[in-house]
């Protein structure tokens, strides 16, 4: 089965003049948990890449899933998992690009400058204010890509929020644009949700100013007409923690303990 970041690679492949389609792989890469291949197990102070000495520079080994590493490297090895965007800056400082998924037919090379390109696409900070929204609209004119990217993003927010509601609307001041309420998010956790869902629209090609984040609860009237006249996108809840519970030897009356 493909992973995102396949489908992404396929997508820039068929459309390599695409902007939106190197976008689209990035964002993929920046989210994604990867298995990053060491020289040696890593500890809290350090973490040593493999590094392979290439044409297009030095370049790091990482792949998305670990049975591909295993696949890859044949044998045991040193790794530690992380996400894309972390390993990113890591290799960045040290003037490393990033060879991902090699050995499959979806291995590509991102090149330092790529990667640091993309990191300064997810540097943007989240400005806060308070507004009066005086009417809302169901949403117009939106992009595929818009929309397909506040999707992704909430996808990936499981227990953060109940649901989000994405409309149109008009402050009281006049201003008309696109504002995703969010129901029911932890207190905690509102900022974090409003940098993810700017830096899924800053790798989509969007501008991050295009969409406003509020926090709503489900009995805000503001709520209501966002339910009325918005598009709605519903948060999975967290998958449920299964807790395996270990009786001592010998109390379980149906497994006597063996005498030797």
């Amino acid at each position: 089965m493909n992973t995102p970041i396949d489908t992404a690679v396929a997508e820039r492949g068929a459309n390599p003049d695409s902007d939106q389609a190197q976008l689209s792989l990035l964002a993929r890469v920046a989210e994604a948990e990867l298995y990053l291949v060491l020289d040696e197990d890593a500890d809290e102070e350090r973490v040593k890449p493999t590094i392979l000495q290439t044409s297009a520079g030095a370049l790091a080994l990482a792949f998305d899933r670990e049975e591909r590493m295993v696949s890859f490297t044949g044998e045991a090895t040193h790794f530690v998992a992380m996400s894309g965007r972390r390993i990113a800056e890591m290799l960045v400082s040290g003037d490393t690009g990033l060879a991902l998924n090699v050995g499959t037919e979806h291995e590509t090379v991102l090149d330092t400058a790529t990667l640091a390109w993309m990191l300064t696409q997810l540097a943007g900070e989240v400005d806060e204010a308070e507004q009066v929204i005086f009417e809302v609209f169901p949403p117009r004119d939106l992009p595929e890509a818009f929309v397909l990217s506040v999707d992704r993003k909430l996808a990936q927010m499981a227990g953060l929020a109940e649901a989000a509601l994405l409309a149109k609307v008009r402050y009281a001041s006049g201003v008309q644009g696109h504002a995703l309420a969010m129901v029911g998010a932890q207190p905690d956790a509102q900022p974090a949700l409003a940098n993810a869902i700017a830096e899924g629209l800053r790798l989509s090609g969007l501008d991050a100013a295009a969409l406003d984040v509020l926090f709503v609860e489900e009995d805000n009237p503001i709520t209501a007409a966002f339910a009325r006249n918005g598009l709605r996108f519903d948060i999975p809840e967290p998958e449920p923690v299964e807790v395996l519970e270990v009786s001592a030897p010998g109390m379980d009356p149906n497994k006597p303990p063996r005498l030797v």
